[in-house]
């Protein structure tokens, strides 16, 4: 995991709503990444639901918010869609990002993890 003040590894990677640059981002908005294990999980499918039902608070706050896991972009359109989430969801089918974040894995699953980057 980044310890505070470490700079944000930047990013580019397919999304439910195209391609995604965090560069695009940095210095514009707060950043809030959630990297979690599964589409369609109960424990996930709940807590991205509760940030589905406060997107317009953290919109109004002037933040992005993009869901990462390693499925693949037709599992995160069906599980987007079945849930109406607003924010992208990322493909990182090769772990890169979840690496180069720090977040772990305990038997074969990511740990639930959310990163608010500051931009100012």
């Amino acid at each position: 995991m980044l310890t505070v003040g470490t700079k944000a590894p930047l990013f580019a990677a397919e999304s439910t709503k195209g391609r995604i640059d965090l560069q695009t981002f940095i210095g514009k908005k707060k950043i809030v990444l959630i990297f979690y294990p599964g589409d369609d999980t109960p424990v996930c499918t709940k807590q991205l639901c509760a940030i589905r039902d406060r997107y317009s608070d953290l919109e109004a706050a002037d933040a992005v918010v993009i869901g990462i896991n390693p499925a693949d972009l037709t599992s995160h359109r069906a599980f987007s869609g079945k849930f109406g989430y607003d924010f992208p969801l990322i493909a990182d089918g090769d772990h890169a990002i979840r690496k180069a974040y720090g977040v772990g894995k305990v038997l074969g699953f990511l740990f639930q993890y959310t990163s608010l980057i500051s931009t100012e």
